[in-house]
């Protein structure tokens, strides 16, 4: 098992695919797992679980439980129309991406081979690099900071492909002024958001050049 913060979704052992999709239907009584684009309504979508991963623990000998929420796996792709990031085809192991990530604090260990878990509060539209003090504390109305997510989507059945949209910004210190709005994109491979270069989301990890190392496998073998 891999936990890998540049993998942007996480991927389970294919084995466990039936009792997963068992687990899912029995917990949201009408719901499949799929891996296609799913129709949701707003009372099904408060019916979605958060899904509990269980790691062993080395410290205490205490398992660890690591809570990934279901908007976390789950991505709004039009209107009443979402797909799941949560993928089931390892051959092996799984991997664990930047999803499973949110919410926690994690330290990676190297040296002893092991992982920290706490979970977080951090808002990163509060986050200041700069704020220590000193010379480098910048005033915060030096720039105009966003209030609004990019409205780029992947909403294209496309193997590989960037998307435009737009995201608002204001002045902090003068909330009268008009927002200003400014073009953003998202890269994309079909439905799904990828990172890294955009050319080669569908190919295996292995098989991604240096340009790429950031992207992972999106589409199951044999599906468009």
């Amino acid at each position: 098992t891999i936990v890998d913060s540049g993998t942007t979704d996480t991927y389970l052992p294919a084995s466990i695919t039936k009792k997963f999709k068992e687990h899912f239907h029995q917990f949201t009584g009408d719901i499949q797992f799929t891996l296609e684009t799913i129709h949701l309504t707003a009372q099904q979508l408060k019916k979605l679980p958060d899904i509990v991963f269980v790691l062993e623990g080395v410290a205490d000998g205490e398992n660890v439980e690591v809570v990934m929420s279901w908007s976390d796996y789950t991505d709004s792709v039009g209107t009443d129309e979402y797909v799941f990031r949560i993928y089931l085809f390892e051959s092996s192991g799984a991997v664990l991406g930047a999803n499973f990530m949110n919410g926690y604090n994690i330290v990676f260990d190297a040296d002893g081979q092991r992982l920290g878990f706490v979970p977080s509060d951090c808002k990163y539209e509060e986050f200041d690099s700069n704020r220590p003090g000193g010379d480098d504390v910048k005033d915060e109305c030096d720039q105009k900071v966003a209030f609004t997510e990019c409205s780029a989507s992947c909403a294209r059945n496309e193997t590989a492909y960037v998307s435009v949209g737009v995201q608002d910004f204001e002045d902090p210190c003068n909330p009268e002024e008009m927002p200003e709005s400014r073009s953003c994109s998202q890269n994309c491979s079909y439905f799904k958001e990828v990172r890294g270069d955009p050319r080669c989301p569908d190919k295996p990890w292995e098989d991604c050049n240096t340009n790429c190392t950031m992207t992972r496998q999106v589409v199951p073998p044999g599906e468009p």
